[in-house]
């Protein structure tokens, strides 16, 4: 299997700007979009979760 290329690690203000972002919903569809991935890697990494 190959290693990951990015690690993810959110600070506490970070994650909270994000979720704003989602669920403001004024911004481009590719911002909202992002943020989301960013969140959910974020996740999967402080989880020790697999997907790959």
């Amino acid at each position: 299997m190959r290693p990951r290329k990015y690690h993810v690690e959110l600070t506490e203000t970070e994650r909270k700007e994000l979720n704003d972002l989602t669920n403001k919903g004024k911004v481009s569809a590719i911002k909202i979009k992002h943020a989301q991935i960013l969140l959910i890697c974020f996740v999967l990494f402080f989880m020790g979760l697999k997907i790959f």
